[in-house]
């Protein structure tokens, strides 16, 4: 019977001994290292998924105003540049492109309607009566002239006569503090 007795202390002092080494689940320690852990994958996940859509919304930005605009002549109603949709391609590894490739044909940008009428206005009626027009005041002639532009042409160095090229001036290049 001893021999049962020393097994059993033996068993006890086993299964206390392996009870203290498991870790409680509500120990507070275990549970504010838990907690920091979330906190700090929310974070790690709320600051990735900013750069994503920084980066994503970047590449849309810079699409949009990458777009030209050919410069409207003096004197022509302008008109609001369109926004025109790129069509994403699949790429094999099933994400869509965010910009466009540059094997895909260019679309021409659409026309835009014009937000007045183009009609001629109507002649008035013969029978109605109209004011008199005011005669508008002509500005006086100003004692300085304004210049005109002039365009030398260079001499071409090649023997081919060849049409005018504009000269270009190399401007100096910035220097920052950091090469100090």
């Amino acid at each position: 019977m001893a021999e049962w007795d020393r097994l059993e202390e033996r068993l006890k002092d086993l299964g206390e001994s392996a009870s203290s080494s498991v870790h409680d689940p509500l120990d507070p320690a275990l549970v504010r290292q838990r907690g920091a852990r979330r906190r700090h994958w929310r974070w790690t996940v709320t600051v990735v998924t900013a750069a994503v859509m920084m980066i994503s919304g970047g590449a849309g930005v810079y699409a949009l105003t990458v777009q030209r605009q050919t410069p409207v002549p003096a004197g022509l109603p302008t008109r609001s540049p369109s926004v025109q949709y790129v069509e994403s391609t699949v790429e094999p590894s099933g994400r869509a492109s965010l910009l466009p490739t540059t094997s895909a044909p260019r679309e021409r940008p659409r026309s835009v309607p014009l937000p007045y009428a183009t009609t001629k206005p109507s002649t008035p009626d013969p029978g109605s009566v109209s004011p008199t027009p005011t005669p508008t005041p002509t500005p006086e002639p100003t004692d300085t002239p304004t210049p005109t532009p002039t365009l030398t042409p260079e001499p071409s160095p090649t023997s081919e006569p060849s049409e005018e090229s504009p000269s270009y001036t190399a401007l100096p290049i910035p220097s920052n503090g950091a090469s100090r």
